[in-house]
């Protein structure tokens, strides 16, 4: 008897629920939200963020039920041989030169945008903005400046202003600028060497959406700088912080046990020095850059997972949400990614982005009509997947449909190895692999003993 096997055709993309936190509830919701003067959300993350696709997505659903309060701070990259923001042209006159979370050969100090620009005595900088700015354009304005000493002379085109300086430590210092009307261009002269490490519009009301991102960035190139960085987190007073990390680490040959270890001390410090602040971390969504196959992609998202269940912090499986493991093949034939198959296309970054705020708005449970037209709007937009075979016998017209059950993952032991090891190897943990094999102590295992994980 023949079978013959044909596909059916399924949607790639899942509308999967965060997983809440007591902490996101208290912190993310309607009231805290429209109370707040205003409401700061910081989206770390790698180029997905850095390139703001996917963040000015979720920032524009957001914003339209809580009102625009901006996109906080920004930072000059197209001076820095990298791109953005969009809506602003930044010039130096002068000598200068910048480091990046990757790239500090002088080990600068380096706050939350994972860059800064170091000008020369006399350097002037200069930044405009025009309409397709994305942020909102106000009568005042904070630049954020590491230096040793009040290095700035602050012009602008036009209007009355007055500058006051907040010294705080570490050399960091704030900047509030204060018009009588919108500034369009800011102009600064420095009386030493300084570094600038972004500028933000004031305003009062609404919800701000800032984008964090770092090219080729990992988790672990942010906690390098932590000391400034919580420095200046602890003056911006986030009230929801994002870390989406991951696809960079997918590629690298990373010891996983201390990437977990580096990460949960970073966040459980971060919980006891921002307690005010709810914590989300999302994973890697599925790529394939250059044709590779990013091995270390499934551990490392388990770690991400697994780190926000210990630490009680809310988690989004964005990689599920795509369709989890070899997804990027479907989204890529309904143009949503890149060539290079790692960067989302416009439209690959749209329904990314729509997802996250789809999730997002449904841990705060209210604009039940918004949500619905969102999840219309995303249904519309779904890639197609073969998810199930349709076995059927040349004798018979009857059809049975088959969906494979999941299979449970395992590993072989060789010599030399150890439950640690083990591990590391399959981004377990020693705990996972002793509950999960029923084992009773280390000395237990053997070469050719299958340990499942």
């Amino acid at each position: 008897m023949c079978l013959s096997l044909t596909a059916q055709t399924d949607t790639a993309v899942r509308l999967i629920p965060i997983q809440k936190s007591d902490h996101i509830k208290r912190n993310f919701n309607t009231d805290e939200i429209l109370n707040a003067k205003p409401y700061r959300i910081i989206h770390f993350g790698d180029s997905h963020i850095q390139g703001d696709r996917i963040t000015n997505e979720i920032r524009s659903h957001l914003q339209q039920l809580y009102g625009n309060a901006g996109s906080g701070v920004i930072f000059p990259y197209s001076l820095t041989g990298s791109f953005g923001p969009l809506g602003t042209k930044s010039s130096i006159k002068g000598g200068y030169s910048y480091s990046s979370q990757l790239k500090n050969a002088s080990n600068r100090p380096i706050g939350i945008m994972g860059y800064e620009l170091s000008l020369t005595k006399g350097a002037e900088f200069t930044v405009s903005f025009s309409d397709k700015f994305k942020g909102k354009i106000t009568n005042e304005m904070v630049v954020w400046i590491n230096s040793n000493s009040d290095t700035l002379n602050l012009t602008f085109n036009h209007g009355k202003y007055s500058v006051d300086c907040l010294r705080l430590q570490r050399g960091i210092r704030k900047y509030h600028i204060t018009s009588d009307e919108q500034i369009d261009t800011l102009i600064f002269q420095t009386n030493d060497e300084c570094a600038l490490w972004g500028f933000e519009f004031v305003s009062k009301e609404g919800l701000i959406y800032q984008q964090n991102g770092v090219v080729g960035a990992q988790f672990t190139h942010l906690i390098k700088h932590e000391e400034d960085v919580l420095l200046q987190l602890k003056e911006l007073k986030p009230n929801l912080l994002l870390f989406s990390y991951g696809t960079n680490e997918s590629y690298s040959n990373l010891d996983t046990v201390k990437y977990e270890n580096t990460v949960e001390n970073f966040l459980r410090r971060l919980m006891t020095e921002l307690p005010d602040a709810s914590i989300l971390i999302t994973n890697a969504p599925d790529t394939r850059s250059a044709g590779r196959i990013p091995s270390n992609e499934l551990a490392i998202n388990r770690i991400l997972k697994r780190i926000s269940e210990e630490l009680g912090l809310s988690f989004y499986d964005a990689n599920e949400a795509m369709g989890g493991w070899g997804s990027l093949y479907i989204w890529n034939k309904r143009g949503y990614f890149n060539k290079d198959l790692l960067h989302f296309s416009f439209s690959g970054a749209s329904l990314f982005g729509k997802l996250i705020s789809y999730a997002l708005l449904n841990v705060l449970q209210d604009s039940t009509a918004y949500v619905q037209q969102l999840e219309i709007d995303i249904k519309e937009n779904l890639p197609a997947k073969e998810t199930e075979v349709v076995v059927s016998t040349e004798s018979s017209t009857n059809q049975e449909i088959i969906t494979p059950k999941k299979k449970q993952k395992f590993y072989i032991v060789k010599s030399g190895d150890s439950l640690s090891k083990i591990a590391q190897k399959t981004g377990s943990s020693v705990n996972v692999l002793v509950r999960k094999n029923n084992l009773k102590s280390a000395d237990k295992i053997k070469p050719g003993q299958k340990l499942f994980y």
